[in-house]
């Protein structure tokens, strides 16, 4: 069994994830860690992760990736996506502060 720790799955890749998905199930990729690193991103990969049993959410949000210069906003966001399923990491990235 493999595990695939960082991929990206989302409509900015492909159309749809499940052909990628059932590829990597052949190939013997068992579980798939999806990233997610702006708003839009994170929200997808939230989904995504919902819609197959293999595939795990890490969702973070890059301060240049955001319109927000208020930090506690990016921090809300992240918070309300760790709230749900899947999501098995979590990052903030303040070091442009």
């Amino acid at each position: 069994m493999f595990v695939d720790t960082h991929c990206h799955l989302t409509k900015r890749f492909f159309e749809d994830p499940e052909p990628v998905v059932d590829r990597a199930l052949a190939a013997n990729v068992q579980k798939m860690v999806c990233v997610g690193t702006s708003p839009q991103d994170c929200a997808e990969v939230v989904k995504i992760a919902s819609r197959f049993p293999s595939v795990f959410a890490a969702i973070g949000i890059h301060p240049q990736q955001t319109d927000s210069d208020d930090h506690s906003s990016i921090d809300t966001q992240i918070e309300k996506l760790t709230k749900l399923i899947k999501v098995i990491s979590q990052f903030r990235n303040h070091w442009w502060v």
